[in-house]
């Protein structure tokens, strides 16, 4: 019996693979759920929405990757499934900027953001 070898060609997409990495690295600077500003004194969730999309429109300007920012979460609460979004630190607080600041939580937050 004679010992023989068999190679098998692997086609490993590196591609996929750094994409995944990429994603994840971005995952772990995603702190804070967006919704939390509803609990802590937005009106309602259009002012969220509003706000949101107006940090997502800055970073854009800015030549940032959203993706680093930003993501669009579904989360599950019994029967219900809603959508919210990981933020990091920065679009929580261009969130907060663009929030209506005739919502006096929202001013407060703006000065301490701002001081």
């Amino acid at each position: 019996m004679t010992d023989s070898m068999v190679l098998y060609s692997s086609r490993f997409d590196y591609s996929t693979f750094l994409d995944e990495f990429e994603e994840r690295i971005a995952d772990s600077a995603l702190h804070h759920y967006a919704s939390e500003l509803l609990e802590k004194g937005l009106h309602d969730e259009e002012e969220l929405k509003q706000a949101l999309q107006k940090a997502i429109t800055a970073l854009c300007a800015a030549h940032m990757s959203c993706r680093q920012h930003v993501k669009k979460v579904f989360i599950s609460y019994g029967d219900n499934i809603r959508n919210d979004w990981l933020v990091s630190d920065l679009a929580l607080r261009l969130i907060i900027m663009n929030a209506d600041v005739s919502n006096p939580v929202i001013a407060r937050l703006q000065v301490e953001l701002l001081s």
